[in-house]
């Protein structure tokens, strides 16, 4: 069995059936570079709440570290 190499997700997504789709490759590159962003600004926004509204929430400071710790593309 030969295994496939490890493709981020655009990449992956833009692949299928092992042919290379430009037009959707391109179509979708902007909204997931947004996506990519939103997730960025959001995740450094909640490292930064003080941890009595983090409590608020209904989150633990080990959440919110586990989920501003996340690479900006998950």
């Amino acid at each position: 069995m030969i295994r496939q190499p490890y493709l981020p997700g655009i990449l992956a997504d833009t692949i299928a059936h092992d042919k290379w789709d430009f037009r959707h490759f391109i179509r979708n590159l902007r909204p997931r570079i947004l996506l990519w962003l939103r997730n960025a600004q959001t995740r450094r926004q909640l490292a930064e709440l003080p941890a009595y509204l983090c409590r608020d929430i209904g989150l633990s400071e080990r959440q919110v570290r586990q989920e501003a710790d996340k690479p900006f593309w998950r």
